[in-house]
């Protein structure tokens, strides 16, 4: 959500916005991958464009700043329909922004934004009233500091040169400190001033507060005020070496503190220091005794009352003067984490992302916490692909191994034919020679003999190829098993007397059995 001071403002893109950002991610889509232009966040940026999506203040000024910084890409070749390189890298990352629509409506949102802002300067509670010509006021009304809804030395210079060059300036206090570091510049510009300078503690003037008092020409009190001293302190983390400069100073500014309670009241300045270590509350008369204020007044009504939270030596009445007692810590204002501190806490995020988070204002903490839920999606899902590629990996697994009993088997089956063929030719050269009268017998052994040949050549090709699987066809005999329960069925007969033999007389039976059987054995 925007600050209040930005209510009246439209931060949702106008419809002339979203269409040209809608055809910039068209026309980059068109265009091959090595001339696309523009970069994930400009993407992103189209895509949120496109979707009327509001944007953040922040947003609207970095569109702005773009816009002006690449304004002079208009003037490059092919940013221009109908020039050469149309359209260049810069022309698509321009639309993706918006193109022109985009930069006259950020540039109107920025007008706006700076309008609001210069009124709830004005409408700050530092406000200075100039009574008469001779005759100006100014306040410190606020904690002393830098930050959002603290008065800085800068504001306060502004304040003071604003009142042109009155003789009595009254400066209003209702504060409870702050930074000393502002507060002593606040101070000395009060004590440099020509004019006569009144210091009127309205509601109290602790911590740094009241050493600026200190500087005024003269120090009126409200009646039920509150004048509070006390050494400097501070917040910090670090080593042994950077505590110890820390500590040597702020008692260099406790010195200096002290030198001004001192020359004003005259006081012992080991009393003063104890005062300080004390943490001290005066009245209006309790100060006014000790010299520290000239004078007392009315009581007056507080623009607000004051946080006394941090201090350690509250008195308790000063509850019925109007100042806050919390007893709950003070409420830190989140801090809008920027891109570097995003990237940096989560590591591997996309530009998307990135965006996303400074669209909303993320902490870092937020971020992370959205982050991590990304990651845990993601997480879910790549376990889930694991889980299912396990199970291919396993299914893959189970037919190799069956494959590898297969060839096994398919060895075992090989071995078995060597040593029937080994067999076969010790037969063969163990035989008597045949007759003469028998050469159509022997030439058909000598055939025989080659077809084995044959085989034993196919059946060693098939060793070294890797095994195929079969599709097994049930009720269907082999020929292999034929074959072996041919030879088998030979070796009975009385008259076959070794196994070549059986071969012969096999072959004589059915000799397509034989190349069937060899040919099956050839591999796919």
């Amino acid at each position: 959500m925007p600050p209040v001071k930005y209510e009246h403002i439209d931060f949702k893109p106008p419809a002339s916005v979203a269409d040209a950002a809608r055809a910039a991610l068209q026309l980059r889509a068109s265009q091959p991958a090595s001339k696309r232009g523009g970069t994930a966040v400009g993407v992103a940026r189209a895509r949120q464009l496109a979707n009327r999506q509001n944007v953040s203040p922040s947003t609207a000024k970095r569109m702005k700043a773009y816009f002006d910084r690449h304004e002079a890409d208009k003037q490059a070749t092919g940013f221009k329909r109908g020039e050469k390189g149309f359209p260049s890298r810069g022309k698509q990352a321009w639309e993706l922004w918006g193109g022109n629509a985009g930069y006259g409506w950020a540039k109107k949102l920025v007008r706006q934004m700076n309008a609001a802002d210069e009124k709830a300067k004005a409408e700050r509670e530092l406000k200075i009233t100039n009574k008469a010509e001779q005759m100006a006021s100014v306040r410190i009304y606020d904690p002393i500091g830098t930050g959002e809804g603290e008065l800085s030395a800068k504001a306060f210079k502004t304040a003071l040169d604003d009142l042109g060059e009155p003789k009595a300036i009254t400066v209003h206090v209702n504060s409870q400190g702050g930074s000393v570091i502002e507060g002593i510049a606040i101070a000395g510009m009060i004590e440099r001033h020509p004019a006569k300078v009144t210091a009127l503690i309205e509601g109290g003037a602790l911590s740094i507060a009241s050493y600026i008092v200190m500087k005024a020409d003269r120090v009126v009190m409200s009646n039920d005020a509150w004048l509070m001293i006390h050494n400097p302190m501070t917040a910090m983390q670090g080593d042994s070496g950077e505590f110890k400069k820390a500590a040597n100073m702020m008692d260099r500014m406790a010195s200096q503190l002290a030198d001004a309670y001192e020359q004003r009241t005259g006081i012992d300045r080991n009393k003063i220091h104890q005062m300080m270590d004390d943490e001290t509350w005066m009245t209006a008369d309790e100060a006014i005794a000790l010299g520290f204020v000239d004078d007392k007044t009315e009581p007056s009504t507080p623009v607000q009352s004051l946080d006394v939270q941090a201090f350690r030596n509250v008195p308790l009445v000063v509850a019925q003067a109007g100042f806050k007692l919390n007893s709950k810590p003070k409420k830190e204002i989140p801090m809008a984490a920027t891109i570097k501190e995003i990237k940096a806490a989560c590591k591997g995020c996309t530009a998307e992302f990135v965006l996303e988070q400074l669209e909303s204002d993320a902490t870092v903490g937020n971020a992370l916490a959205s982050f991590s839920q990304v990651v845990n999606k993601t997480n879910a899902e790549l376990k889930e692909e694991v889980e299912s590629l396990k199970a291919t990996i396993q299914a893959m697994e189970e037919e190799h191994e069956a494959m590898e009993e297969e060839h096994e088997a398919m060895k075992e089956q090989y071995a078995a034919m060597e040593e029937q063929y080994a067999a076969m030719e010790e037969e063969t050269q163990n035989a008597e020679p045949l007759p003469d009268d028998m050469e159509e017998e022997e030439a058909m052994e000598e055939e025989e003999v080659e077809a084995m040949e044959e085989e034993k050549k196919a059946i060693v090709n098939r060793s070294t190829v890797k095994p195929v699987r079969r599709p097994k066809q049930s009720g269907i005999k082999s020929a292999k098993a034929e074959w072996q329960e041919a030879i088998n069925s030979a070796l009975q007969l009385p008259h076959i007397k070794s196994n070549v033999d059986a071969v012969k007389y096999v072959n004589r039976q059915d000799k397509s059995l034989r190349e069937r059987m060899v040919a099956e054995c050839q591999p796919n």
